[in-house]
């Protein structure tokens, strides 16, 4: 329905209901109802169809924007995946960027990355972050890749 929005459905009898409904309050600590409310309406008026269109034609143009800049700006030495899918491409550098130094360096010109540390269970294996393409109007995509690429250029 939208990135990020997390809500599903389970089907239950009288006796496991119940249960059903106790194990969703622990886990998240509350219940939606005002969110799950909304999404009922929104499904129940039929809007869901005009809506998924609309999404996927917004996510295919910034996919294309994202890509075409990473083309223009990025240094020959930086890959990039093109999934055709999903809300955000995987960026590789060269091993010899440090990538500590340039989340750093980035985020005095208030460009955010998030280094793969955390992706593996051991010595990470790829030298790269996430593009997230799905979030950021076309605009601020290119602002940010344009900046990384000109801090890629010039330090590395």
């Amino acid at each position: 329905l939208l990135p990020a929005l997390r809500l599903g459905y389970i089907v239950g009898n009288g006796e496991t209901a119940p249960a059903l409904a106790a194990s969703k309050s622990v886990s998240c600590l509350g219940l939606p109802t005002m969110v799950e409310a909304a999404v009922f309406e929104f499904l129940d008026r039929g809007y869901y169809d005009a809506h998924l269109k609309q999404l996927q034609h917004e996510l295919d143009r910034r996919y294309q924007n994202c890509l075409n800049i990473l083309r223009q700006t990025m240094p020959d030495s930086v890959k990039w995946t093109t999934p055709g899918g999903g809300p955000c491409v995987w960026l590789e550098v060269p091993q010899n960027v440090c990538l500590k130094t340039l989340q750093d360096r980035l985020a005095k010109r208030n460009v955010m990355i998030y280094p793969s540390f955390d992706s593996f269970f051991d010595k990470p294996h790829l030298n790269g972050f996430r593009i997230g393409y799905a979030w950021l109007p076309p605009e601020k995509m290119q602002q940010g890749l344009e900046i990384l690429a000109e801090t890629l250029h010039k330090d590395w």
